[in-house]
């Protein structure tokens, strides 16, 4: 049986009424399943209703019980980054073993937003800064199955993990890393003379410029 997946994404505009988003629709059929997308940009919408359902609902798994009852003690908008970095987490890194090792991705995003004078301050626009973060690309393969992951999934609940750790740290564990690739690769970037290696944590190496 298909599964039907429904997101609502922001537009620019929206009306003066509570509530109400203007939105276009986009079907996308892909391998058997329909995913249902109402988008202009490539972020999720987070209403309250959203967050409820995403978080607080019924489950009988120790971890992600655990994992919604910290995220009730949390405002909305720590609801909405924490969310937002776990997702790029799991489609950047689900493949890590360690915990540490998604921990490092999530605190490049952390330590991109502390950076004001050359990133965007808020976490939503560090991590949808174009060519920055690959699997939110709507061509990459990641970018229907991050929005649509849920706590079902196991590596997800770790990435989940991994984010409220990294999110709550006191200590950088990558030491102000801002960049990071895989080990299997050399990008061009990472041959500039301002890059500077700080750290390997399992299959990708960090970067401070």
């Amino acid at each position: 049986m298909n599964k039907v997946y429904t997101y609502t994404f922001p537009t620019p505009s929206r009306s003066k009424r509570k509530g109400y988003l203007k939105t276009v629709p986009l079907v996308l059929l892909t391998l058997g399943t329909v995913y249902i997308l109402q988008s202009s940009l490539l972020t999720p919408y987070f209403s309250k209703e959203v967050s409820k359902n995403r978080f607080f609902s019924q489950d009988t798994d120790d971890q992600a019980v655990f994992l919604k009852e910290k995220l009730k003690r949390l405002s909305l908008k720590e609801q909405e980054d924490i969310d937002l970095i776990a997702r790029t987490v799991y489609g950047e890194a689900r493949g890590e073993r360690s915990l540490q090792a998604l921990q490092a991705i999530a605190h490049v995003i952390l330590n991109r937003t502390r950076d004001k004078n050359n990133w965007p301050s808020s976490i939503k626009e560090v991590i949808l800064q174009k060519e920055q973060f690959s699997c939110w690309n709507e061509k990459d393969p990641n970018f229907y199955k991050i929005q649509s992951v849920s706590f079902n999934n196991k590596d997800f609940l770790r990435c989940y993990k991994a984010t409220l750790d990294a999110f709550f740290a006191k200590t950088d564990l990558i030491h102000g890393a801002n960049h990071y690739h895989a080990e299997n690769v050399f990008p061009r970037w990472a041959r500039q003379k301002n890059m500077i290696k700080v750290a390997q944590i399992q299959k990708h190496i960090f970067y401070r410029s």
